[in-house]
């Protein structure tokens, strides 16, 4: 016995009394009471907590035994009573119906006090384990930090422990009388409902539902356990034990989003312990290796790929193993398990946060693509260079076409030059590919075609749909999709597919570098061929300078005026290149004709009156200035010759003027201008020189002065000439200097832009733990609220016997989802949908077209669809039930349509049955 436990003995006067008293004295921890006195008073001492039984002598004095039984009973209802006394004076069935616990007969032989101890300690000790256990389920009640309820058959709370109030803010009385529903969420009242009818129809059922409970203004979400024990006369009610498991629903929520990225991410994800062993690979890792993932878990890396790891590596895992290594990152190359070369980008981390070395998490990237995308960018780079080199726009066009052809893989490629004249984009240079596609190219005019609006707008545009396009040239052409780059006011270059949306991103990205290269190159072409033609000018001019000089000397040695007009004339003609030329003398009023060239009888007046208002020759004689027509007709003068259109006159001292004149309006420039007033400032000082040397035959003395003066003239003259030279030659090494810079550097600028894009290129998606998510559910219910969520027409939802499965519910919801999507929309009429069960596992079907066998091997593929769907709802079954343990296959179903078998699967690491219960 309990040390402080005590029994009330009433005794009668009698030896089986004696002996009942003894049998106590041997009970360790029990006191026995022993009371006497009136009956009153023995019940007043039942009153302490440790009383654990009564032994009443049917003739105990001073006590009506029938009607202290039915007072202690009355208090106490359950606290053990036993009754003793002779067989003449007991009945025991009339004492027990009376409340007696138990009774003790004596007969002619006597009670042996074994049999006393015994009937006394099963009685007493089962009271008191009974009692212990009541109150230690009650203090569990009372200090559980779950919620404990007990509801009625309509959702009403009966009791409330006392957590709600530490848990959920309430006080259990403000909870009791409520109806559940009133502190449910509503969207997950339905639910709620859905178990707890489950739970009333099925005595001793039990239902888990997990609902968001109103914990005084706050939503939380509680896991409810529920236990129907209305038929149990101490519960009358279904017991609902609460936890509250919003912290974990959180968890579990970043978890499942964490998975789903890793699941999802376009790089192959792994884990290994630490012994270098797979313990995780995600699935595009299992896609990147080719080898599957039971191939892979619990493999060494060395052993699948023994020729990938570098000394380098290796040191760094071994690094990694001691601890000393905080992260590595490499470029490895692997062979695949078909054999082909796959480049990875690795990126591995070690486990374990407190410096103990518990395995690495890597992340590879199949940078396959990448690589050949630098090698395209490196060869574009390449063409650049002998793009930036070309000379011409017509070799830059033609560079441009072939690095499009070869290097960008676009044969369909042509540039196309405007026209300024012709008001339209004229073919420069095409690829043979283009030729045979869409013929000899076109020329587009001004507003024709989509080519003119990229041409006006500037920039790239793509066309994915091409004979969609309402604006395109050629209503029936072949091309299925289109890039237009404009390539600066030069024109524009064509990428062409015959497919539509023939082009991806880096495509367009390649034909902007391509196109930005191009324009460059063209604007340095034109800007190298007007700096040709300007040093080809320049160096024209020095040239006639040159020879004017050598004209100049000429003069100086000239006997005569005749000679210098000679010489004058002779020069405009084959230094000036002038095409008709002239001097004329004044003879007193008039202007007469002393030497020309180019110029028959009819094309030139032999004499000029000086008050003629009209003519060209007297304006510049009388004015004493240099004059520049480019129309001779529209500045109001008569040349002897209709046909001339334009002429130079410069005046020649005060004795005649020098003309030139040309049957093309608009002919001569300043330089024309300046290289004949430079003639002209010769002939005029020659004259000058010849007529001073006939003044010095008259006067030798003032002769020989005036020659001085000459050849000082002639000195300065020359100096002054040669300063201007000097200057132009100074001007033109600035221009070039100047030019090549200003080149140079936007050429430079380019080209770093260029570079930096380049490089920024160069230097451009874990399972669930099922286990833990898994749930028994019922597929029939699962299914029920499913069909209620989609849109099913006239079709009807059949249950089958479906079994109960050990699933995620939102991965089971998703792929009953999927299949029930499949066959309303793919599969022809169908009018019932069925899930039932079978030996192992369960089945989706229906009474559709069904799938053909040549498709059944093709429908979980990603991308596969047998109409036009998206093609990934059957690849996600086959993923979820595959991340389940469950194979799925497809054949006929009875009706004739497709029928989805979910079997367990051989090889799973763990595997429930369908029948399978429990933890």
């Amino acid at each position: 016995m309990q040390e402080g436990e005590q029994i009330l003995h009433l005794p009668e006067e009698t030896e089986l009394a004696r002996t009942c008293a003894d049998v106590l004295e041997t009970w360790d921890g029990l006191t026995e009471i022993r009371e006497t006195g009136p009956s009153n008073r023995a019940l007043d001492r039942l009153d302490g907590p440790r009383t654990v039984g009564v032994l009443l002598g049917d003739g105990a004095p001073r006590v009506d035994t029938v009607s202290f039984v039915r007072a202690v009973r009355d208090e106490h209802p359950d606290l053990p009573l036993l009754l003793y006394g002779s067989e003449e004076r007991v009945d025991p069935a009339a004492a027990v119906d009376a409340g007696v616990t138990d009774v003790i007969q004596q007969g002619t032989g006597g009670v042996s006090p074994a049999l006393i101890e015994t009937r006394l300690r099963n009685t007493v000790v089962r009271y008191r384990d009974e009692r212990r256990t009541e109150r230690r389920y009650q203090r569990l009640v009372e200090k559980s930090s779950d919620m404990i309820v007990v509801l009625d058959g309509s959702g009403t709370f009966e009791y409330v422990s006392p957590a709600v109030e530490t848990e959920f803010g309430y006080e259990p009385s403000d909870l009791v009388g409520e109806d559940i529903t009133d502190y449910v969420h509503p969207d997950d009242i339905e639910r709620a409902l859905e178990r707890l009818g489950s739970l009333v129809g099925t005595p001793g059922g039990h239902e888990t539902v997990e609902v968001r409970f109103d914990a005084d203004g706050e939503w939380r979400w509680v896991e409810a356990y529920g236990r129907n024990l209305m038929e149990d006369p101490d519960v009358g009610g279904i017991v609902v034990h609460g936890r509250d498991i919003t912290e974990r629903r959180r968890r579990e929520e970043r978890l499942e989003l964490f998975e789903q990225v890793v699941e999802t991410v376009n790089d192959g994800i792994h884990a290994v312990d630490v012994s270098g062993r797979y313990t995780y690979v995600n699935d595009r890792f299992v896609e990147m290796t080719g080898y599957t993932r039971e191939e892979l878990l619990g493999s060494d890396p060395r052993d699948l790929f023994p020729d990938a790891p570098n000394e380098e590596f290796e040191a760094a895992m071994r690094e990694m193993l001691r601890g000393d290594l905080e992260q590595y990152f490499t470029e490895i190359d692997i062979e695949t398990k078909d054999g082909e070369a796959c480049p990875l980008e690795v990126n591995i981390t070690p486990l374990g946060s407190d410096g103990t070395y518990r395995g690495a998490v890597g992340v590879a990237r199949d940078v396959s693509e990448r690589r050949e995308r630098e090698e395209t960018l490196n060869a574009l780079h390449r063409a650049t260079q002998e793009l930036i080199a070309a000379s011409d726009t017509e070799t830059v066009a033609e560079l441009a076409v072939e690095t499009a052809r070869s290097v960008m893989n676009q044969p369909l490629s042509g540039i196309f030059e405007h026209d300024e004249a012709a008001s339209a984009l004229v073919p420069v240079s095409t690829t043979d590919e283009s030729k045979e596609v869409v013929g000899d190219p076109p020329t587009f005019s001004e507003g024709e075609g989509l080519v003119w609006k990229v041409f006006e707008r500037g920039g790239v545009e793509v066309y994915e749909e091409v004979g969609q396009e309402p604006g395109r040239y050629n209503p029936d052409t072949p091309i299925g999709s289109e890039i237009i780059a404009s390539v600066g006011d030069f024109g524009v270059m064509m990428f062409g597919s015959t497919d539509p949306q023939g082009f991806d991103e880096f495509d367009v990205t390649l034909a902007k570098l391509l196109s930005e290269t191009v324009e460059g190159s063209l604007k340095r072409a034109a800007r190298e061929s007007e700096l040709q033609t300007k040093r080809r000018e320049l160096q024209r001019r020095n040239d006639r300078i040159e020879a004017l000089h050598d004209v100049a000397k000429r003069m100086k040695t000239a006997d005569d005026v005749s000679e210098v007009y000679s010489i004058t004339i002779d020069a405009a003609e084959r230094i000036l290149e002038f095409d008709a030329s002239l001097i004329t003398e004044r003879d007193g009023d008039k202007l007469v004709t002393t030497a020309l060239v180019g110029s028959d009888e009819d094309g030139y007046y032999e004499t000029t009156p000086l008050d003629r208002e009209d003519n060209l020759a007297v304006e510049t004689f009388t004015e004493g200035e240099m004059i520049l027509s480019d129309d001779l007709q529209a500045d109001g003068y008569a040349p002897a010759n209709s046909e001339y259109r334009s002429a130079i006159s410069v005046p020649l001292g005060d004795w005649g003027v020098f003309q030139t004149v040309s049957e093309r309006p608009g002919t001569f420039d300043a330089s024309d201008r300046q290289l004949a007033e430079l003639l002209l400032e010769h002939t005029v000082a020659s004259v000058t020189r010849l007529d001073r040397e006939r003044e010095l035959k008259r006067r030798a003395a003032a002769l020989e002065r005036q020659n001085e003066r000459l050849d000082s003239f002639a000195s300065m003259v020359s100096h002054d000439l040669r300063n201007p030279m000097d200057v132009i030659r100074g001007r033109l090494a600035l221009a070039r200097k100047s030019a090549d810079e200003e080149h140079l550097e936007a050429i430079e600028g380019a080209l770093e832009r260029m570079d930096e894009l380049i490089e920024e290129l160069l230097l451009l998606a874990q399972r669930p733990d099922e286990q833990r998510d898994r749930v028994e559910l019922d597929i029939g219910a699962v299914a029920r609220v499913v069909w209620g969520r989609i849109d099913t027409g006239s079709a009807r939802l059949e249950l089958d016997e479906p079994p109960t499965v050990r699933m995620n519910q939102q991965h089971l919801r998703q792929l009953l989802t999927n299949l029930f999507e499949n066959s309303l929309e793919h599969g022809g009429e169908v009018s019932t949908v069925t899930v039932g069960g079978t030996e192992n596992g369960f089945y989706v079907s229906d009474d559709g077209t069904g799938i053909a066998p040549e498709e059944r091997g093709e429908v979980f593929e990603f991308g596969r669809s047998l109409e036009d769907g998206t093609g990934i709802g059957l690849a996600i079954v086959e993923m979820i039930a595959e991340a389940h343990d469950y194979g799925v296959t497809v054949t006929d179903s009875e009706a004739g349509g497709a029928r989805f078998e979910f079997q367990p699967l051989r090889n799973a690491r763990t595997r429930v049955t369908l029948s399978e219960r429990g933890t």
